[in-house]
């Protein structure tokens, strides 16, 4: 597949996935989008801190858990792999608390962005299956 921003043909997993285009797929490799949203962000700067703001209100037990893990990585007191616990897979990994446990902060699985989805799902339907008995 073709990237119109850095002009190269790229494999299909170089781009993200887009439910709004026909194809299913960005239009710019994943590389490109990334450049792309952190020039938008750092332009977009206090519109963005706005909005981590008001999720931090929202949500203040996962904002200290997240901001906690950070700063232990900036530190140098928790170390963030680089592989995904589940598949493997050497990419960004997330620190996904499991069923939304922000009691431990620190207590977390690194998860590339497709298991983490996953691991949401999968909470999600064991956690409903318990409900209804």
């Amino acid at each position: 597949m073709h990237c119109p921003k850095c002009q190269e043909d790229k494999d299909v997993l170089d781009f993200s996935k887009n439910k709004a285009r026909k194809n299913g797929l960005n239009a710019y490799c994943k590389e490109c989008k990334n450049l792309l949203m952190r020039k938008w962000r750092a332009s977009h700067y206090e519109e963005v801190k706005m909005q981590w703001q008001k999720w931090e209100k929202m949500h203040p037990k996962s904002a200290s858990a997240h901001m906690k893990i950070s700063r232990k990585i900036k530190k140098g007191n928790l170390i963030k792999p680089h592989v995904c616990t589940k598949c493997g897979e050497e990419s960004k990994l997330i620190a996904h608390h499991p069923y939304y446990n922000y009691d431990n902060p620190l207590d977390v699985i690194w998860l590339c962005n497709t298991c983490h989805i996953y691991a949401h799902q999968e909470e999600l339907n064991n956690k409903t299956e318990v409900l209804n008995g």
